[in-house]
């Protein structure tokens, strides 16, 4: 079973960085502009938040970025919180997997830390509402996570046959699925100690806390909360920005 740690402390941010963004035909993702913004810009938008960093105990903000790129986001980190209130920023290296490079960041986060979230630094349309309802299910549960409501008919599939089709095995009940997205939000003491015993792949790691026996409590996200995949996201994020309200 999965201790869930205290229910009070410091709360640190591991923001992932460091993909290759090989979908995105030699644009890098988190540079990418956005309304005459980088993503990454988006990403700070919320980490630099006044309420979050209260009401979350904010200490410290790790970057899983490689090395070509610190200096870059250094710079930006600079303009940005000269004449705020900022957490410590550190940096870590990114690792092969999304896997490797959460658990780089981990290897950085002080071990006063309470409560970690990870968030994927190409998702930039967070809300400051969406963080505080997934750390608020955290420190009641242990993990949490958001996510949205599925509106297509899912079904899933045996392997494909011989003619290149693949035949359903069973449809799924849409209303028992969700769509997970991050910032996603663990004790510091259970995430540690999923990336210590768990092996092989997982997407995320709610997925390895589940698979220690542990509950994840899911909270509404949002279809705003877009993860800049391929460039024409890029244009979908432009479009949701003329609406996206940051506080809900």
């Amino acid at each position: 079973m999965i201790d869930r740690g205290p229910s009070d402390g410091q709360a640190a941010v591991i923001l992932l960085a460091g993909g290759q963004s090989s979908r995105m035909t030699g644009i890098d993702k988190i540079w990418a502009e956005v309304a005459g913004k980088p993503v990454i810009n988006y990403a700070l938008d919320w980490l630099l938040d006044r309420d979050v960093i209260q009401k979350v105990n904010l200490a410290e903000v790790i970057i899983v970025a490689r090395t070509e790129q610190q200096d870059r986001i250094k710079k930006v980190l600079d303009e940005r919180t000269d004449r705020v209130k900022a957490p410590l920023f550190g940096f870590a290296p990114p690792g092969v997997s999304r896997q490797d490079s959460v658990r780089s960041g981990l290897g950085v986060v002080s071990d006063q830390t309470q409560w970690v979230l990870v968030h994927d630094g190409a998702r930039p349309l967070v809300s400051i509402g969406m963080v505080l309802r997934v750390f608020s299910a955290a420190v009641k549960f242990g993990a949490a996570v958001p996510g949205i409501e599925v509106s297509d008919t899912v079904k899933s599939v045996q392997q494909s046959t011989s003619a290149g089709v693949s035949l359903v095995d069973q449809t799924l009940d849409r209303g028992q699925l969700r769509l997970i997205q991050t910032p996603q939000c663990f004790s510091y003491v259970a995430l540690t100690k999923a990336h210590h015993l768990c092996e092989g792949n997982f997407t995320d790691d709610s997925a390895m806390i589940e698979s220690l026996g542990g509950t994840v409590a899911v909270v509404e996200g949002a279809i705003d909360n877009i993860k800049v995949t391929y460039p024409s996201d890029l244009e979908l994020v432009s479009e949701k920005l003329k609406t996206f309200d940051r506080y809900t």
